[in-house]
């Protein structure tokens, strides 16, 4: 393991410790959810990026990663249920380079996963 590797996985545990203290703490759930994503460890990024949603439905951002992690993954109906959260939470923040990042990628996961946008339309429960 290289001193670069270390560091993260340092950064991994000293998350880890702190969530000990605060396990209600969305923040500290997303700031792990980033560190394991960079070393490539999609479920546990996943686990944590859903426990930053379930504390804090708000968090645009962990939606967009979720929304991420789930194409990475291959789950193409996560991806743009999350994707499409994420812009309307940067829409209501007034966040619009955010939320048209947001919006362009949830067409272009539309288009990858071939799924109809008319099945994430307000009221079919799918969102």
């Amino acid at each position: 393991m290289g001193l670069l590797d270390w560091l993260k996985t340092d950064k991994i545990k000293e998350c880890q410790e702190r969530l000990r203290h605060h396990p209600d703490n969305p923040r500290l759930h997303f700031e792990l959810g980033v560190e394991y994503e960079r070393l490539g460890k999609n479920q546990e990024a996943l686990a944590a990026f859903q426990e930053t949603v379930r504390l804090d439905e708000g968090s645009a951002e962990a939606h967009f990663n979720l929304g991420c992690l789930y194409e990475k993954v291959g789950d193409g109906r996560n991806a743009i249920v999350h994707m499409i959260k994420a812009g309307n939470l940067f829409a209501q923040r007034n966040a619009p380079v955010q939320k048209e990042t947001a919006r362009t990628k949830t067409q272009e996961l539309y288009h990858k996963f071939k799924l109809d946008p008319g099945e994430f339309a307000p009221g079919n429960g799918k969102t």
